[in-house]
């Protein structure tokens, strides 16, 4: 596998996308929509109706063993207070999907076909997808660990691995992040600026949903 910089500024990037899929993107973001419904969705209800956090259950879990927690009430501060049925379903689901979303969007970008369904064809291949979302998620935890930058730089490094995934299906978790590595070297930073030139439109698009929260009883919605 050959490295390829891409040398097109964010601008460039996103006019020759708009020109090539004019008249529908509506419908693959609706996609996208139903990706973040079995994603985030998903995952607040779960962390609504069992609200216990990761650290907790573990702290709970060492008691009933009779092992000594000290170390765990220590480092508690240090991690977020993720719901641990968040956590299990996004560690198990939360790649399935990802992947699906992968295969869905590059079907999209190469054939501009919408199929809804392959968002959840990440399910043929739930094994891999699982260990890659895992092993994924421990590097850059690991690499935030050290500080906040390695974190950044390990995301990009491995932000391609689904894709390669999604792409060729035969590929070991392993080899996918082996050659995102691969792929993202020198342009790291030419995603990173992509990423921020969205960053207000993520902003605009999220002050209904702030409005929203601020108005709304939440617990009445659920």
């Amino acid at each position: 596998m050959k490295n390829h910089i891409v040398n097109e500024s964010p601008r460039e990037i996103k006019l020759n996308l708009a020109r090539r899929t004019s008249g529908t993107v509506m419908k693959y973001v609706w996609g996208i929509i139903i990706y973040f419904v079995f994603t985030d969705w998903v995952s607040s209800v779960l962390a609504y109706f069992f609200p216990v956090n990761n650290i907790d259950l573990l702290i709970h879990l060492y008691k009933k063993l009779n092992i000594d927690t000290t170390y765990l009430s220590e480092i508690e501060g240090r991690f977020p207070e993720m719901a641990a049925a968040s956590l299990i379903y996004m560690a198990i689901i939360g790649g399935i999907i990802l992947l699906g979303r992968c295969i869905f969007t590059l079907n999209y970008l190469r054939d501009l076909e919408i199929e809804y369904p392959k968002i959840l064809s990440g399910f043929k291949f739930s094994l891999k997808a699982i260990l890659l979302n895992i092993i994924v998620a421990i590097f850059v935890t690991l690499w935030s660990m050290l500080f906040v930058v390695p974190g950044i730089i390990a995301f990009y490094s491995y932000r391609q691995a689904f894709y390669i995934l999604a792409d060729d299906p035969t590929k070991s978790p392993l080899q996918c992040i082996k050659e995102s590595k691969l792929m993202m070297t020198g342009n790291k930073i030419n995603l990173f600026k992509l990423d921020l030139s969205y960053l207000l439109l993520i902003i605009i698009f999220s002050v209904p949903s702030l409005v929203a929260s601020s108005v709304i009883d939440i617990t009445t919605l659920y």
